[in-house]
């Protein structure tokens, strides 16, 4: 795993610069993206501004209309209300832009490469990546070689649901390249799940993953973690989920949910307010621990299921993947 880049603390006050209005219309230049492309930053307090604009917009069309001429007030108040959402559409894409100034040039500094809108050779085999609709990658950060590509960095977004349980969301995912096929493995980490009186109660993962292939492993794991995997595989869970392994998880990856599928390890975490250098230093953190103890752990691995499974590096059709269904929009 010598690919895998060593983050120093250098690196990462990078993402923390200030970047320049001339930087920001030179990489726009150079990218030749549109804004759109480069998509928005909105924060909590725009959202709010226009909420606000969208209210004193409505009363004054009821209150003003019977004052004043209607031509007027429509000019007026539809000027106000373009006036502020233009506003705050360019702050938001100065944020995005900018945003994408800092991690191009982290990536540089790391030596990887960088795709603003995450639209060249993703790999996206994991749970989250068929569901929903409008599906979106946006600052792919990544490793290839010889025409593989061994890590990706980045943020995916998906929508799903119609009319009032329309939701759209934004993950951060890290994906990471194993030297074997495993069988479909998912940790569902218990500290971003719903809860009652401190109870973990709804996971935050877009399926549902049928309790009959829940594992429960040795020591206080499983309160860190739910583990699924298919039926009749738990020797093989714990040939792969060492106690070293488990151990790296907890503390280093307990804030992720984890996937192992196929021949690669994902990360996941919501999007949240936490800042760009905090995530990916957290993810990078987590890949230089949790994915090295995998990785080295994995290398030994095959399933015995399948004739010739050391040379073939293949896994059993019922390993191959979990039973599951998308979560109602709903929830």
């Amino acid at each position: 795993m010598e690919w895998l880049p060593k983050i120093t603390e250098d690196m990462l006050a990078v993402l923390r610069r200030p970047v320049s209005s001339a930087e920001a219309r030179e990489y726009r230049r150079c990218t030749g993206l549109s804004r759109w492309s480069l998509g928005f930053d909105t924060s909590p307090a725009d959202m709010a501004v226009l909420a606000v604009v969208w209210v004193v917009f409505c009363i004054g069309l009821a209150v003003l209309m019977s004052l004043v001429p209607h031509w007027l007030v429509l000019v007026v108040m539809i000027g106000i209300l373009a006036t502020t959402s233009m506003s705050i559409f360019f702050r938001a894409s100065r944020r995005a832009i900018r945003r994408h100034v800092r991690v191009a040039d982290f990536a540089s500094r790391c030596g990887l490469e960088y795709d603003p809108v995450g639209k060249a050779d993703t790999i996206g085999i994991g749970l989250l990546f068929d569901v929903g609709y409008s599906r979106r990658y946006r600052g792919v950060l990544s490793y290839g070689r010889d025409g593989q590509r061994l890590l990706e960095v980045g943020r995916y977004e998906y929508t799903v649901g119609s009319g009032k349980q329309r939701r759209t969301y934004t993950w951060h995912y890290a994906g990471m390249r194993l030297p074997r096929r495993v069988p479909h493995l998912v940790l569902d980490s218990k500290s971003n799940d719903g809860t009652v009186m401190g109870k973990a109660l709804i996971s935050n993962l877009p399926v549902v993953i049928s309790n009959s292939q829940r594992i429960s492993l040795e020591g206080d794991f499983d309160r860190y973690f739910t583990l699924y995997a298919p039926k009749r595989y738990d020797v093989d869970v714990r040939y792969v989920l060492t106690p070293d392994v488990m151990a790296a998880l907890v503390d280093k990856s307990s804030r992720f949910d984890v996937e192992l599928v196929d021949d690669m390890a994902f990360f996941y975490a919501l999007q949240n307010e936490t800042p760009d250098e905090q995530v990916l230093g957290d993810i990078f953190a987590a890949l230089a621990v949790v994915g090295r103890e995998l990785h080295d752990q994995i290398d030994g691995y095959a399933d015995d299921r399948v004739e010739g499974a050391r040379h073939s590096n293949k896994i059993a059709e019922q390993g191959k993947r979990l039973k599951k269904r998308t979560r109602p929009a709903a929830l």
